[in-house]
């Protein structure tokens, strides 16, 4: 860990400090989140119980990444940004909430279904231009074109979970994987309402 590095993670535990969030570095290589249906994932923001809780038990450069993507959720929520609000469902719903109940078995409408996946992956892509934007401004140890090709995969994800009606399965995640991550640009930049067939391909073959 450099020093860069050392100082943006204690600039993250003071800054979440004065919104009483905890900031929990997991000796684990995966967290489950139960209430969605035991979804693993690689770390999370929870506002309402105020934590960024990453899975830290794994190369330092694989974790760090995922903590830079966190806080920028915790931005959004800090700073109740544009993004931030439009992505409750009618102003009151959380977007990814619905996404991930509905996930588990939780009948809903498609209308509404249509419009929660859009804002949960809308949020997503403002995140991760918010923690593209943290690697320059902070000159984090992160390649900044491998992040943005990775984060790609991520957002567009989200629609490719919109069809399957489920998470990932594969152990392997999918922004690790070489052949989906190598189709990705080095931007986050234009509209991902659709992604190409070609990714959705990818996404059937390893997910």
């Amino acid at each position: 860990m450099n020093k860069e590095a050392s100082n943006f993670i204690q600039h993250v535990k003071t800054e979440c400090k004065k919104h009483n969030v905890k900031v929990d570095l997991a000796p684990r290589r995966y967290l489950i989140l139960t209430d969605e249906g035991y979804t693993r994932v690689s770390g999370y923001f929870c506002y309402e119980d105020k934590i960024i809780r990453i899975a830290a038990n794994k190369p330092f450069q694989k974790w760090f990444e995922v903590l830079v993507h966190e806080f920028g959720h915790f931005i959004q929520w800090s700073t109740d940004c544009k993004a931030w609000q439009k992505s409750f469902y009618k102003g009151k719903l959380d977007s990814s909430a619905v996404a991930f109940e509905w996930l588990s078995g939780k009948r809903t409408t498609t209308e509404k279904l249509d419009i929660c996946f859009d804002l949960a992956r809308d949020l997503e892509l403002d995140c991760e231009r918010k923690a593209y934007s943290l690697i320059k401004k902070f000159n984090l140890p992160i390649n900044k074109d491998e992040y943005a090709k990775r984060a790609n995969v991520y957002v567009h994800l989200y629609n490719w979970i919109r069809i399957k009606r489920r998470w990932y399965k594969s152990k392997q995640i999918p922004y690790d994987i070489p052949e989906i991550v190598n189709r990705m640009p080095k931007t986050l930049k234009g509209s991902y309402k659709t992604t190409p067939k070609d990714i959705m391909n990818l996404f059937d073959k390893y997910c």
